[in-house]
């Protein structure tokens, strides 16, 4: 019996390693080009969503800047609150979705029963007017769509139960192709802005309105305790600011009358004073009731903050 031949073995053992070590080689090469398509892949995808954020980010931005929103408060004949909402769409696109809500102060006391409706809409395109669906509503959440460089105007009259103040926000939102976009516009309601158009008149001058002059509805005011409040403004500010005509002078003892006939409240500013150079005036404040007293002082800080402006 023959044996085994060593050098036979040697070359088998030799001719396996070469082919593991071949099989290994082929594997990490083939494990190498695995890892740099997924490298080159991941990088790719990386760049993608980035690229993506980037345009998302940008085309927020656009609707941010181009969309704008702004508000004007008025008085109506009654003493009520007209207020105009105007959307301005300077983008390119479309508002699609678009909605909106007014939010009033909830720290006032009576914000909660303000109540408002729109009494007229329309839209204005390229100087175009056309008549538009309500967007601001109590009711229910209504949502349209502004074209391209297209103005949304609305009037709307709000309600307040009583006199007051407070702070409010308009809010309008519209879908985009990610997030939707929000955009806020704080507006004040205040007490100068809820009275019919004032009354100024010299104390031999009469109310028709009401019957009686403006000597003997002062002399109601006076006559009910109330020291009332001293200001000083300026002639320009004052004749601005109350409304009075040009063609109707002030003088020393005229009386500016404030009223609200939908809730009752008055106030009256007297003209105590003027300055040499006819400047600068020395008024007083008054309030027809205790409530209007206590009023006094809020219309009078609004008064000094539109004065400082």
């Amino acid at each position: 019996m023959s044996s085994p031949d060593p050098s036979k073995d040697a070359s088998t053992n030799e001719s396996k390693q070469d082919a593991f070590s071949a099989l290994s080689t082929s594997l990490q090469g083939v494990q190498s080009s695995f890892s740099s398509v997924y490298s080159t892949l991941a990088s790719s995808l990386e760049r993608s969503v980035q690229m993506t954020d980037m345009v998302n980010s940008m085309m927020q931005q656009v609707f941010k800047t181009g969309v704008k929103l702004a508000s004007q408060l008025e008085q109506g004949p009654d003493g009520t609150v007209l207020l105009t909402v105007t959307i301005i769409n300077g983008t390119h696109f479309p508002l699609m979705q678009l909605s909106g809500s007014i939010r009033f102060d909830t720290a006032s006391k009576y914000a909660e029963t303000i109540t408002y409706d729109s009494i007229s809409t329309f839209q204005i395109t390229n100087d175009t007017r056309c008549e538009s669906r309500t967007l601001f509503t109590l009711e229910t959440a209504e949502q349209l769509c502004l074209p391209a460089f297209t103005k949304h105007i609305e009037r709307i009259r709000i309600h307040p139960p009583k006199l007051m103040q407070c702070n409010n926000t308009i809010s309008i939102s519209f879908a985009t192709t990610t997030d939707p976009v929000t955009i806020n516009h704080a507006f004040g309601l205040y007490i100068i802005d809820q009275r019919a158009d004032p009354l100024a008149m010299n104390c031999n001058l009469k109310i028709n309105q009401l019957h009686k002059t403006v000597d003997e509805h002062a002399k109601d005011v006076v006559q009910d305790q109330s020291p009332g409040i001293e200001k000083v403004y300026s002639a320009a500010f004052l004749r601005k600011i109350m409304e009075i005509q040009p063609t109707l002078g002030i003088n020393k003892d005229m009386q500016i009358r404030l009223h609200n006939q939908t809730m009752g409240n008055t106030f009256v500013c007297v003209v105590e004073a003027i300055s040499d150079d006819r400047q600068e005036l020395i008024t007083r404040f008054y309030g027809n009731t205790r409530e209007d007293q206590q009023l006094v002082s809020t219309l009078l800080y609004e008064l000094d903050i539109l004065n400082s402006n």
